[in-house]
């Protein structure tokens, strides 16, 4: 073999194992849910509304709240046990279009999405996150679910993050 090939051989070994080598990024990791499809065809399981403005979570999610629970979220929030993997649950938030002590879904916020996947994303409870604003569906605003909603979903142990209950 000639010096050039054994030295090009060589420099393409070194580029392989330094790339190899490299961590992986946390922006390589999953860190949110997708939009669920046709989520309205769930079960609804909680209908509220934040509309006092020194509400700490009506500063956040003041409106009207429909909350829905795919097959597997309904079945374990039944059953009071942790959440499966492939749950979701899903907050389908409206501002409140209502008067004076009767709120009425106004305009639509947007949907905050929670996906139960273990493995995907082990530091948040196994929960995946993201939050589409307005109408949109293919674009999710949340870049590290762990800061921008696990912590605080983490304060809700016995419910394994989840806020919502069945009725």
């Amino acid at each position: 073999m000639s010096r050039i090939r054994i030295g090009s051989i060589a420099v393409l070994t070194l580029c392989g194992l330094a790339i190899a080598s490299q961590p992986i990024k946390a922006a390589d990791a999953p860190v949110a849910a997708a939009y669920p499809k046709d989520f309205t065809k769930w079960k609804a399981v909680t209908r509220m509304a934040l509309v006092a403005p020194t509400d700490r979570l009506a500063r956040n999610f003041g409106g009207v709240h429909n909350t829905f629970a795919n097959p597997a979220a309904l079945e374990a929030m039944k059953a009071g046990k942790p959440f499966p993997d492939g749950a979701v649950l899903v907050l389908d938030l409206f501002e409140d279009g209502g008067t004076a002590g009767k709120p009425s879904e106004g305009t639509h916020k947007g949907v905050f999405v929670m996906h139960k996947d273990a493995k995907a994303n082990p530091t948040t409870g196994g929960w995946l996150f993201d939050e589409f604003k307005g109408d949109a569906k293919d674009k999710g605003v949340v870049t590290d679910g762990k800061k921008q909603c696990y912590s605080c979903h983490a304060t809700r142990k016995k419910t394994d993050g989840v806020y919502s209950t069945v009725k």
